[in-house]
């Protein structure tokens, strides 16, 4: 009772910050103690072993995590542990990059689960590598650490990841040309399309031809139509020949695929 009145009497101090939408909740003596009370119950409420295991799993407590994984069998699936820590970090700007605490807490996780590349209805990866991250770092050590626990990168779509993250007349960031070169090394597919486009396409589209040799390095077709009535990617080349930006560039390029810009043009 004490710490339910004490609880009272510091909510009735509080500026009105959990008032409800239209701000009025809290407003006047009567509001303050209602919010007071709201807090108090908050405050006293256990909270479920699920959310436990979130807490600790995002604070990098692996002794904790483990106690609470084996306290509670079947109160969260590893999986799914994983995947919210996952996208937890994965959006955090708190720190430059994962603190090791968490990475291992990460890893262990990875290894508890049956089956990684479970979809839901991208897996994991997809979404790391599918969707533009502003924290970058952050988004390598995560694909790094699942390509490392077993995690597929067949199913990952290379031209969402272009079309994403790589821009016209920006040098690429060192850590998405990494991600880019994990992937097609763990077995992504440079051929999948998305729509109309393909990553080759789009890569020499943008005047990215570093990354447009290593697509080719890994299997990419350079000749293939992204779809009925749309340029080839030559012609694309052969357009971005004829701008001086692109054509000091573009001799870097592979040789043949130079040759038909300058004929081309």
């Amino acid at each position: 009772i004490s710490t339910l009145v004490t609880a009272l009497i510091f909510g009735a101090w509080q500026p009105a910050a959990q008032a409800s939408n239209d701000g009025q909740l809290c407003d006047g003596p009567f509001g303050l103690v209602l919010c007071g009370s709201l807090m108090a119950v908050q405050a006293l409420t256990p909270k479920s072993a699920r959310e436990l295991i979130l807490d600790a799993a995002r604070q990098g407590e692996l002794e904790r995590l483990q106690w609470l994984l084996q306290m509670h069998p079947g109160a969260a699936k590893p999986f799914d542990v994983l995947a919210s820590t996952v996208y937890y970090y994965r959006g955090s700007s708190g720190e430059p990059s994962i603190p090791p605490r968490q990475l291992a807490v990460m890893a262990y996780l990875a290894d508890l689960t049956p089956d990684i590349n479970e979809a839901h209805p991208n897996t994991l990866l997809q979404e790391l590598a599918e969707r533009h991250s502003l924290y970058k770092d952050k988004r390598l050590e995560l694909v790094k650490l699942l390509l490392a626990h077993g995690a597929s990168a067949r199913a990952v779509n290379l031209t969402k990841f272009v079309k994403q993250n790589i821009s016209s007349g920006i040098p690429p960031s060192p850590e998405d040309v990494d991600v880019l070169q994990r992937l097609l090394d763990n077995g992504a597919d440079p051929n999948l399309p998305d729509k109309d486009d393909t990553a080759y396409g789009l890569l020499v589209q943008r005047g990215q031809y570093q990354l447009g040799e290593t697509m080719l390095a890994h299997g990419a077709s350079p000749d293939a139509l992204p779809a009925p009535g749309r340029p080839g990617v030559l012609l694309q080349l052969a357009h971005n020949c004829k701008r001086q930006e692109d054509a000091r560039r573009a001799p870097q390029f592979l040789e043949r695929q130079w040759k038909e810009c300058q004929l081309a043009s």
